[in-house]
């Protein structure tokens, strides 16, 4: 797979897991369409598949920016599966993740919701599970990638 192929596959991978929020999600921050589109469902697969979807992505994108190569693509797909377990549960531990992130980090945007999305997110073990496949999908496609 080359380079762009890989960052091309993570953008629509990642084009797959927001379309799970603004158009089968209930209302909230994502929600164009209240409690969704009538007809456009992913059932319980829309439960996990933006957890997957993220390290999947990232890994593609990571590992294309970084040259496309089958080791960088192995090493993203731990990267964002372990960035992703330690946001997952983070929202489990709410106040006391929040409490342990560096008060200078409220300076560096992105970083500074990072407390917030532990404090009011809301943790789901199949989120685990999405997160893990997502990483793991992305580790055999590096296998392939390399034989």
């Amino acid at each position: 797979m080359k380079p762009w192929q890989m960052i091309l596959a993570g953008i629509i991978s990642l084009g797959i897991g927001s379309l799970v929020y603004i158009l089968d999600r209930p209302v909230g921050i994502f929600s164009v369409f209240g409690n969704g589109v009538e007809g456009i469902g992913f059932g319980s697969m829309g439960d996990w598949l933006p957890d997957a979807m993220h390290p999947f992505g990232m890994a593609l994108i990571s590992a294309g920016i970084a040259g496309g190569r089958a080791a960088s693509l192995r090493f993203w797909a731990v990267f964002w599966g372990i960035v992703g377990l330690i946001m997952e549960t983070g929202q489990y531990y709410g106040e006391k993740a929040a409490a342990l992130i560096p008060e200078n980090w409220k300076s560096i945007p992105v970083l500074d919701h990072i407390s917030l999305y532990f404090i009011h997110g809301t943790f789901d073990p199949i989120d685990i599970m999405g997160i893990i496949l997502g990483s793991t999908a992305a580790w055999l496609i590096s296998t392939i990638h390399s034989s």
